[in-house]
């Protein structure tokens, strides 16, 4: 998200007259933080958004850990630790998405090989603790019977106050040369990981939205109908 806001008020986007839209983009990443914050951890399924104008795109991901680690918490061995490492290598691959563009109607689509100014990829783990809450809960009931005690009110679930959920966090940010024209844009990221099964994509060009949804058998997207 800091990426996305700092995008916002870069010079690039400056010089290309985005002050009219600022509160646009602004309202829009408010509106996806919202939606990743909110959505179902659902393992096997990702989320993202892409925003793309005309010198520059930023990619952001969201996948849940155990579709790509098998597990969802800090690696705690060695080998936990290797493969968080190489699962991180490989999601930095830099053909992990590709733009595309076809530059005349009797000429192959060619890959465009833009500058890459940021390519991270990290674990974020986030662990919830409903101590609090559940006693909150208990405390406004006042249908316990009367000899019931507190203590036999826990159920042995109720002992169980940690939550850990965990997502392999992808950010990518790139630079195109002036006047570069992006017809698609294409991900092999199923292909990288065969536990994610599908992708809902927020896709934002200039003041269009438009949510997608990407999976195995369509992993392109054309752009040509939001420019």
């Amino acid at each position: 998200m800091d990426l996305l806001v700092r995008l916002i008020i870069n010079t690039s986007f400056w010089r290309l007259h985005m002050k009219p839209v600022m509160i646009f983009f602004i309202i829009v990443m408010t509106t996806i933080t919202y939606a990743y914050e909110q959505h179902v951890h659902v393992h096997g399924s990702a989320q993202g958004s892409v925003i793309l104008n005309q010198t520059e795109a930023v990619i952001e991901l969201r996948i849940p850990a155990l579709s790509v680690l098998g597990f969802e918490h800090h690696p705690k061995s060695q080998q936990e630790r290797d493969h968080l490492h190489q699962a991180i290598q490989s999601l930095k691959h830099p053909d992990l998405f590709t733009f595309l563009q076809k530059k005349g109607w009797f000429k192959p689509v060619q890959s465009v090989v833009p500058t890459l100014l940021e390519n991270s990829v990290k674990l974020a783990v986030i662990e919830q603790d409903h101590h609090q809450d559940n006693h909150q809960a208990h405390d406004d009931h006042n249908d316990h019977a009367p000899h019931q005690s507190h203590a036999d009110y826990h159920s042995p679930q109720h002992d169980n106050h940690d939550v850990t959920h965990a997502e392999i966090v992808i950010k990518r940010h790139y630079r195109f040369e002036p006047n570069t024209v992006i017809d698609s844009l294409s991900t092999h990221l199923f292909s990288e990981i065969p536990h994610v099964y599908e992708l809902d994509l927020a896709l934002i060009i200039g003041e269009k939205q438009v949510m997608l949804e990407l999976n195995h058998e369509q992993h392109q997207i054309s752009l040509t109908n939001y420019q």
